[in-house]
């Protein structure tokens, strides 16, 4: 059967929680939170699909990255990480019509409030017998922008006078998304309370997970408990309504008005048992009992069979006639007869028992007051005993840091406190055996003597190590001294080679110019016009232009 249920709840630092952890969670996956942790759920089972939506226009994100930028991004240590949202699934949708619905209504809350959102399906595990599709959506507090940041703040679903209203927006959503689908197999779910409905019943409370493992294994709970005394008090408020409409038919309507309205009043009380899970549509009333039962013969939810005159007969309170019939003909209308007596001696008694029937709807109705003012009693007593344990543990650990800090620095202060204690000591017992005996006794000349040998001991060990450190020192100079005497002599042979590579260079410029001046005197004083060597090469040339052959050093 479609139920609706949708609970939104934040993922805070000041409840010491992370978003990273309850993504990877959520998701079954591996995940590294901003400190260095590391959150490993790859072997929970149950996860169908896992998805991240983003506003239209924005870059995709992985998990990783996304919930590590949501908590990068708030700074301060009672921040705000996400939102998430569970929602049941109606198991009346198949696999793929789960998905479409999952993923229209996660697109539609990203681009409603440009948040970032991270959707998981869940299905049943393996010890669960009835299936129990559901959806964890988690999204951010920040809008996801185009860059690929979160900026502001979405404040409408934190502000107090305006959260309410989105949350409904939100709930209201839900259930026409869900009803897109199940207006196909003949079902529809309502996101509204029974109160703003109008219909006259106590809610169920949330049973949770943990009730419903106890619930299996056969162990009794308190929410189970309540929510059967609920189911029975929504029974009986049920059979008594229907029981005061019947009793009103057979007073005031005709047999064709009476049968339409017990007929539309029982498909009514059908659908609203449906909803509170009471199944009174499906009891007898009043079987086995007289106090406000029609007899043995009366149902709920039955139909007699239709006679031939064409006019159906009360589904409720079956209609008999008389064996001999009535005066007037075989086309009148029957006698009916009401606990095996006749209708004019019963019709006395039918304003005493509507009223008692409606004394009876009265104190049913007290009487769920009663009980839903003690569930809401019990809930207030359970959020308080949570809220106090939690600032328990929280003043607990605030008392222990400062505690073990006082712990250390007392264990020091004693621990100083007993050694000059000790000290003390020692010393007023060596005074007291110096000064109380005139010639020390045999046993004090040794220790006397021993301490001495040990402090000489002591002191040639000492010289030992100061001789090899100072040793050590002196390898560690001369080693110093010889590296830096080296680095002189290559820095001075440097300065001796550049100095050599200067003056050959000067040289060769120097001959150079002597040889250019020679060959100028030389052809001065000879006019020839061309010079032939060995090879008849020329070696001047007009314009007689001198120049400097090199001869290979090589060469002899």
């Amino acid at each position: 059967m479609a139920i609706y249920h949708l609970h939104m709840q934040t993922i805070s630092r000041a409840d010491g929680r992370s978003a990273v952890a309850a993504a990877a969670y959520r998701a079954a996956s591996r995940l590294t939170a901003a400190d260095g942790r590391v959150f490993d759920f790859r072997r929970k089972q149950g996860v169908v699909a896992r998805e991240i939506f983003v506003p239209e226009g924005c870059p995709a994100i992985g998990r990783q990255d996304l919930w590590l930028l949501a908590e990068r991004t708030e700074k301060r240590k009672n921040s705000t990480l996400a939102r998430e949202m569970d929602m049941a699934i109606p198991v009346e949708l198949s696999k793929v019509e789960r998905f479409k619905l999952a993923a229209q209504f996660c697109r539609w809350l990203a681009q409603e409030y440009q948040v970032a959102v991270d959707c998981c399906m869940h299905r049943k595990d393996r010890n669960d017998q009835e299936e129990n599709p559901h959806i964890h959506v988690m999204f951010t507090t920040r809008r996801y922008s185009q860059e690929g940041t979160l900026g502001a703040k979405t404040r409408e679903l934190d502000d107090l006078k305006t959260r309410k209203t989105h949350l409904l927006h939100i709930r209201e959503r839900w259930a026409n998304f869900c009803n897109e689908y199940l207006q196909f197999y003949g079902k529809i779910i309502d996101h509204r309370s029974f109160k703003d409905q109008g219909i006259d019943a106590l809610p169920q409370i949330h049973v949770g997970s943990a009730a419903t493992t106890m619930a299996r294994r056969g162990l009794e709970t308190e929410r189970g408990a309540l929510n059967r005394d609920i189911q029975n008090t929504n029974s009986e408020i049920l059979q008594l309504q229907q029981e005061i409409e019947n009793a009103k038919c057979l007073g005031n309507g005709s047999g064709r008005e009476c049968t339409e309205g017990t007929q539309k009043y029982g498909a009514k009380d059908s659908e609203l048992s449906e909803k509170i899970g009471a199944g009174g549509g499906q009891q007898r009333l009043g079987a086995g009992s007289s106090t406000y039962g029609f007899g043995s013969q009366g149902t709920v939810g039955g139909q007699s069979p239709t006679p031939e005159d064409g006019q159906r007969r009360n589904p409720t309170i079956p209609l008999h006639t008389d064996s001999g019939g009535t005066s007037g003909g075989s086309g009148g209308r029957p006698c009916p007869v009401e606990d095996g007596r006749p209708a004019y001696d019963a019709h006395a008694n039918r304003t005493e028992r509507v009223a008692a029937l409606e004394v009876l709807a009265h104190s049913c109705v007290s009487t769920s007051k009663e009980i839903q003012s003690d569930i809401h009693a019990l809930v207030e007593v359970v959020n308080l005993r949570c809220l106090e344990s939690s600032i328990r543990q929280r003043r607990l650990q605030r008392l222990k840091e400062p505690s073990m800090e006082v712990i250390v620095e007392c264990g020091r202060v004693i621990k100083e406190i007993l050694h000059t204690v000790d000290r003390v000591n020692a010393q007023a017992i060596h005074k007291t055996l110096l000064f109380s005996a005139p010639q020390p006794s045999s046993r004090l000349v040794t220790l006397t003597e021993k301490a001495k040998d040990i402090i000489a001991v002591g002191q040639s060990i000492q010289k030992e190590i100061l001789a090899a450190v100072d040793h050590r020192n002196v390898q560690y100079i001369q080693e110093y001294l010889d590296r830096r005497r080296l680095r002189e002599f290559k820095a001075s042979c440097l300065d001796i080679s550049v100095e050599c590579d200067r003056t050959i260079r000067e040289i060769f410029e120097a001959t150079d110019r002597l040889d250019a001046r020679f060959i100028e005197q030389w052809l001065a004083r000879h006019s020839a016009p061309n010079f032939i060597d060995e090879q008849e090469i020329s070696l001047l040339k007009p314009p007689y232009c001198p120049y400097v052959v090199r001869i290979n050093l090589e060469n002899d």
